[in-house]
């Protein structure tokens, strides 16, 4: 595999994250220090330092391509 240089951290939405494959993805990514842009649960959603807020995804779709 080729070394990169300027590598910049993904942005990531775990849509679905209580079940078994979101809490192992978490846990992968809290590894190796890469913090989740947002979590979404069926009915509410978190998105970076900001409390829960019912999902609203036209918001979610926005502020993934504001970052």
């Amino acid at each position: 595999m080729a070394k990169t240089t300027g590598l910049v951290n993904p942005v990531v939405a775990v849509v679905g994250y209580t079940g078994g494959v979101g809490t192992c993805l978490i846990v992968a990514m809290e590894r190796i220090n890469l913090k989740p842009f947002a979590l979404v649960r069926s009915k509410t959603m978190r998105l970076v330092d900001e409390g829960d807020v019912p999902v609203d995804y036209t918001l979610l779709e926005n502020r993934l391509l504001e970052a």
